[in-house]
């Protein structure tokens, strides 16, 4: 079974709001790397007089570089399916060169591999 467009145009329509949500997101707490475009650094909080301040704004900073990671990960994975998009092969595993279960994709859009192959 061959993905027909409407599916596949769904699916952009999918990772690209989502997309825009994470940059949001990240834009609340970091900046573009100015050497690396698909990086962000969370800004580093400016630190108080005050010691308890300082240690829960480099607590938040610790929680929000997690975050970060997390973030990155995924704006690579939406990215990456929106290339395969572009190129035609959106919904083939990138191991196995099968079909993805739609169910799957319409679960995860961003989903490069099928079930079997999924990490």
């Amino acid at each position: 079974m061959t993905l027909d467009r409407q599916f596949i145009e769904k699916m952009k329509n999918k990772l690209m709001e989502e997309k825009g949500r994470i940059e949001g997101e990240l834009k609340r707490f970091a900046n573009k790397d100015e050497h690396d475009k698909e990086t962000y650094n969370p800004r580093f909080p400016d630190m108080t007089d005050k010691l308890e301040e300082s240690a829960a704004e480099v607590a938040q900073f610790v929680d929000e570089l997690a975050l970060e990671g997390n973030f990155e990960k995924t704006m690579k994975a939406i990215d990456h399916a929106l290339d395969k998009i572009k190129a035609g092969t959106y919904g083939i595993c990138d191991v196995c060169k099968k079909e993805i279960d739609p169910k799957r994709l319409e679960a995860n859009p961003s989903a490069a591999t099928c079930v079997e192959h999924a990490k």
